[in-house]
């Protein structure tokens, strides 16, 4: 894993945020290196969307620093963007008139500017994204037709257009069965190993998100642990970050519930 420790990805340093006259988020601190996949953890309402908004620079926290790859983010711009952001997957109704290389190329807009339109070498670009993905051969297919876990594919390949060196995600696995979700979480391993991006993802699943990334924090307002994820995984910081009575079950690759699961 390639991982630049000059300059991390995402770095908070004392952030505080505040909706409605209540503090969502109390001085929030941590660090995302680059070539890394990060887990942001945490119950509905505990502030993982402004978090978000925050390193998207689509919002300012009241206090803090925040820095990504070096910069203090702006909202991105059609001129340029070395993050990409994939939203929470809405399944495509089947009628969505586009296809797969349509919904890819739209993340070459941000590479473009006003009023220009993709040319042969963002044709190019998009089919080399969805070859990363394992999606060329669904370049012609409807959007709509796909899958939740092949929609979800592409969505990637069109955050990965243009050319990012941060890629953030919001909840990626809902709607994606348990098999879908592991192929999913493979590809992203396999991608920050062969082009050092950094991925941070935000989820409530705690159960899922710690068997796929390198380093994790628990938010609910105020980060209650960052590190390895299997640190967290204990019951004082769990009660912390989601209240008392939490049960959290692991799956790995060598579970056997999950092996009878896909034998099924």
């Amino acid at each position: 894993m390639t991982e630049n420790k000059d300059m991390p990805a995402v770095e908070l340093r004392g952030i505080w945020s505040r909706y409605d006259g209540d503090w969502v988020l109390r001085n929030v601190s941590l660090t995302c290196p680059m070539g890394s996949i990060f887990g942001i953890v945490g119950p509905n309402g505990g502030g993982k969307t402004t978090l978000l908004r925050i390193i998207l620079g689509l919002m300012s926290p009241d206090r803090g620093e925040v820095r990504v790859l070096g910069k203090v983010p702006r909202a991105p711009d059609r001129n340029h963007s070395d993050v990409g952001y994939l939203p929470q997957l809405s399944l495509a109704h089947r009628d969505f008139p586009v296809s797969a290389l349509d919904v890819v190329l739209m993340g070459r807009y941000a590479r473009l500017g006003i009023l220009r339109r993709p040319g042969a070498g963002d044709r190019a670009r998009a089919l080399e994204t969805l070859g990363l993905v394992g999606m060329a051969d669904r370049a012609e297919r409807p959007f709509g037709s796909l899958s939740g876990g092949e929609q979800q594919r592409v969505s990637i390949a069109r955050a990965l257009a243009g050319d990012p060196r941060l890629l953030l995600l919001d909840e990626p696995s809902t709607g994606i069965d348990a098999v879908g979700q592991e192929s999913f979480y493979r590809l992203l391993a396999d991608l920050r190993d062969r082009t050092g991006l950094a991925v941070v993802m935000v989820s409530h699943d705690i159960g899922v998100i710690t068997a796929h990334t390198d380093r994790i924090a628990c938010l609910n307002r105020t980060i209650h642990y960052h590190g390895a994820p299997d640190g967290c995984l204990n019951r004082e910081i769990l009660e912390r970050t989601y209240g008392a009575g939490l049960q959290v079950v692991v799956h790995d690759r060598e579970c056997p519930t999950c092996e009878d699961e896909r034998d099924g």
